[in-house]
């Protein structure tokens, strides 16, 4: 019956397509979601087949994600096809009802889901089979930031350097959902818990950077516009990823005993959720049409005539000889680092001591904190979209004075309320509600001033890795550091040095130039560089022609 229904729905879309004049290549790319309908009652049927399938309780979120996924990919899909070939040509500009626009957007919202984040740390710490403590915790968390501040550079000159960058998504998502399976269902061994951290470590540098190529490559104009409407994207995927684990988390504990960490098929239940937003980023990406990318606007070099043309230019100084020797780019990448010490450690301290108080909750609790976050950061991102494009330089200043506000905040919090037998819960409100203005900023803003720090030298995404490795860096001091305090000492000592790290990031982003201006600098000394994509095989420091 699924080998029928799926001729026929080919037939539809040809006989559509024919009818509404559409090419070949665009009837093509229609007719590749026949399938989506046999993948989701194929998955479906799965989940249910005992021993290997979770109880019914787990249908009903899941099956609400993916509608909600596979509706609003139906309802762009049938605008799409209504849109004639002439005005697809004409279409020159940003609008989010552009197919591309909306793509990266749900592409965006998608990939939000898929890391575990703060929930790994939560249920090693509480799941019924092995308690995790803090120092394993915190070691675990070390090996996956080293991977990432490592692959950060080298993936992002690949990324610079590639046509496939679509592919690199799916790659990515793949090893997300490869990690959250080992990662939940085998936590007795501490090494296969290690051994996770590399495609974890891929999959968190790998997509992110290939998704903001990509934005850079389709969007002709209105980039700030688009960075802002991904990052809405993602703290909305984030915010309705928490919310059903929690939902899950709930629902799957009802019948175990208090304190269990909602019982042993706790686990099955929530981690449904990142690994159906796995299988949603990879359904969505044939909304961004390989032929819309202009690859040497992906990497940040200006628009030509031939955009599949992205070779290199005559040999001068070499792009990323430039880049490196900017001091907004320098300057930039000791802000991420400072920005991140102060802000990683944060959430963590606060969800390992609301675990160790309350186990039953950890999972609720870790879901409460993102959603309040993302909430905060939606609006954020908004504002990043409306102001950015005026000066980077005082939303920089803001997201780091907010950082150092929210830690300052959060050790009073944990002084003087929780340490003196107070909820947890309380905690979340000054520790995430201003998380959500910071990392809003931050999250929209490390984007641009990338875009802006590497323009006309084609290594948009080099600079992109280089400023999330010195950001990662950031976060394997800030947990080090804020760890062992927390152990020594206690939560607030902690909290109150990251503070003061926040206060060094604000001092560097007073000194930081505006980063719009370094667009439209002259070159020093009229120097010419080559321009060129930062593939491998140019990647490598060779001697610049005179």
């Amino acid at each position: 019956n699924l080998t029928m229904l799926g001729s026929a729905a080919n037939l539809i879309v040809a006989h559509a397509a024919e009818n509404q004049g559409e090419r070949a290549l665009t009837a093509t790319t229609y007719s590749k979601f026949s399938f989506l309908p046999t993948t989701v009652i194929t998955l479906l049927g799965v989940l249910v087949m005992p021993p290997i399938g979770p109880t019914w309780a787990y249908l009903p979120a899941l099956a609400a994600l993916l509608g909600a996924g596979l509706l609003a990919l139906g309802v762009y899909l049938c605008q799409s096809c209504g849109h004639s070939q002439e005005e697809e040509q004409v279409e020159t500009g940003w609008s989010w009802r552009n197919r591309e626009a909306l793509g990266l957007f749900l592409i965006s919202g998608f990939v939000a889901g898929q890391p575990l984040g703060p929930y790994e740390g939560a249920w090693l710490t509480a799941n019924p089979v092995r308690q995790y403590t803090p120092a394993e915790l915190g070691e675990l968390n070390a090996v996956q930031q080293v991977l990432v501040a490592l692959m950060q550079p080298l993936l992002g000159g690949f990324v610079d350097g590639t046509k496939w960058k679509r592919s690199l998504v799916v790659f990515g998502s793949i090893c997300a959902a490869a990690s959250i399976a080992v990662g939940v269902f085998m936590t007795e061994s501490y090494w296969l818990e290690l051994a996770t951290q590399l495609p974890q470590a891929v999959a968190l540098t790998l997509v992110p950077l290939a998704i903001n190529s990509l934005t850079l490559g389709v969007t002709e104009s209105g980039f700030t516009q688009q960075v802002a409407l991904n990052n809405v994207g993602i703290h909305v995927g984030t915010v309705v990823c928490s919310a059903a684990m929690a939902g899950l988390s709930l629902t799957g504990g009802k019948s175990h005993a208090e304190g269990s960490v909602e019982g042993s098929s706790f686990g099955p239940l929530w981690c449904a959720v990142p690994l159906a937003a796995c299988l949603l980023a990879i359904l969505a990406l044939p909304m961004v049409r390989y032929s819309k990318i202009d690859h040497r606007r992906a990497a940040g070099l200006e628009d030509t005539e031939r955009p599949s043309d992205f070779r290199a230019l005559p040999d001068a100084k070499l792009g990323y000889e430039a880049l490196f020797t900017r001091k907004a780019f320098l300057l930039a990448l000791l802000l991420s680092f400072l920005f991140n010490f102060a802000n990683m450690a944060q959430l963590q301290l606060l969800v390992q001591e609301a675990s160790a108080l309350l186990p039953g909750q950890a999972i609720s609790y870790t879901s409460a904190a993102q959603i309040v976050a993302h909430l905060g950061m939606l609006g954020s991102s908004v504002v990043v979209g409306k102001m950015a494009d005026r000066g980077r330089k005082r939303l920089v200043l803001a997201a780091c004075l907010t950082v150092t506000v929210r830690a300052l905040l959060t050790a009073a919090t944990d002084l003087w309320w929780i340490q003196r037998g107070g909820t947890p819960w309380l905690g979340l409100l000054p520790c995430e509600g201003l998380d959500g203005v910071c990392a809003g900023l931050w999250g929209a803003l490390v984007v641009l001033l990338a875009r802006d720090v590497s323009a006309g030298t084609g290594c948009f995404s080099l600079a992109l890795g280089c400023m999330q490795a010195a950001f990662s860096a950031g976060a394997i001091a800030s947990s080090t550091c804020a760890g062992y305090l927390a152990s020594s000492v206690n939560f607030g000592a902690a909290f109150a040095m990251l503070a003061g790290a926040g206060c060094a990031a604000t001092v560097v982003a007073a000194i930081l130039p505006e980063t719009m201006e370094e667009e439209s600098k002259p070159r020093p000394d009229g120097c010419e560089w080559r321009p060129s994509c930062c593939t491998f095989a140019r990647f490598w420091p060779r001697v610049a022609s005179s």
